[in-house]
């Protein structure tokens, strides 16, 4: 479930390390998941279990935060595609984009690791081959919505049945029942719905073929050559919407000395 559900992944591939840290330290920790995690400090208490949802949708998070920066004086671009990232001789960033260039002290960057590697420059070439190393998959969640009953829901590949919640009307039988699936994963090259193409959405952090895993040997680059630079989001840290913005805000309390 967690494999298919949360990364739409193969198990096969997928790096325990990266995918699910606190298993991996508990098996090498005690050579036993279960009696690795008894008790310890990577264990979540019972009672602190919660989901969150955001009214109007997640769309309104990035929405709220520009609105927040802005009034506090950040300039927010929007639709403007990273062309290109140069570092000069100074050891500040050239960022290129359609209609200008940005000259910055510091990049964070929460592009997915393959648009990433595409706007580096060639001297970072190790750089961009470990980032192509970090791949992702097609998924779309798709909402449908019957009126009454409606057939059993299909489980398994290449479905993820994801949630019903029937409404009712007085006790009566449902009047509406809204049914969410997830479509696509790692058996699947492409995924198109109607006229709209969804793809690479959801990264994949496999097993390095060469000992480590891919994000790993990215980060030691980074430090050995002292970049300017911090990656976010869901590429690097984890695919959950917390997970990408913990990796934020660990990578600002960095820079701010924290």
């Amino acid at each position: 479930i967690l494999c298919r559900g949360v990364f739409a992944g193969d198990c096969r591939q997928l790096s325990v390390r990266s995918c699910f840290p606190a298993l991996h330290r508990a098996e090498r920790r005690r050579r036993s998941v279960i009696v690795g995690m008894r008790g310890h400090p990577d264990a979540i208490p019972m009672g602190r279990w919660s989901q969150w949802a955001l009214r109007g949708g997640l769309q309104t998070l990035p929405e709220s935060i520009a609105t927040f920066v802005r009034l506090r004086g950040a300039d927010v671009r929007c639709n403007a595609e990273l062309q290109r990232l140069r570092l000069r001789s100074d050891r500040t960033w050239q960022l290129t984009l359609p209609d200008s260039t940005i000259t910055a002290d510091h990049v964070i960057s929460a592009l997915p690791a393959a648009a990433l590697a595409r706007v580096l420059p060639p001297e970072f070439h190790p750089l961009a081959q470990e980032l192509t190393h970090i791949p992702a998959v097609t998924v779309a969640v798709v909402n449908l919505q019957y009126r009454g009953t409606a057939p059993a829901p299909l489980f398994g590949t290449p479905y993820m049945y994801m949630g019903v919640h029937p409404i009712y009307v007085h006790g009566g039988p449902p009047v509406l029942l809204p049914l969410q699936v997830m479509l696509g994963g790692s058996w699947f090259q492409r995924l198109r719905l109607g006229m709209w193409g969804y793809g690479d959405v959801v990264p994949q952090p496999h097993t390095g073929s060469h000992g480590g895993v891919p994000i790993e040997r990215i980060r030691h680059f980074i430090e050995q050559q002292q970049l300017p630079l911090s990656l976010i989001g869901a590429s690097y840290g984890g695919v959950s919407v917390n997970d990408c913005i913990a990796s934020a805000k660990a990578a600002v309390g960095r820079l701010m000395g924290g």
